[in-house]
């Protein structure tokens, strides 16, 4: 992983992402997320679904004129949740 095979382009009009969710805690309202470029390897992390879904919008142009990548977004080492 970490990089895309050679003659591979880029694509605008195409977003690929590995999606894990799971619940944090013993409130049964708390989830997490976290997102995996599988092209790249990058993975992001959120403390809520709502926050990956407004990222989600913001990829697609779907919040306009909002940063597609807030600087306040966490970048995570494994991205998932605990024990992966």
């Amino acid at each position: 992983m970490g990089t895309m095979p050679a003659g591979t382009a880029v694509r605008e009009d195409y977003l690929a992402y590995l999606l894990r969710i799971w619940r944090e805690g013993k409130d049964p309202t708390t989830w997490r997320a976290s997102l995996q470029n599988p092209h790249t390897g990058e993975q992001l992390g959120f403390g809520s679904v709502d926050e990956m879904l407004g990222f989600l919008q913001r990829q697609l142009g779907l919040r306009p004129g909002a940063p597609a990548d807030p600087a306040g977004q966490k970048r995570e080492e494994n991205g998932g949740p605990p024990g992966l």
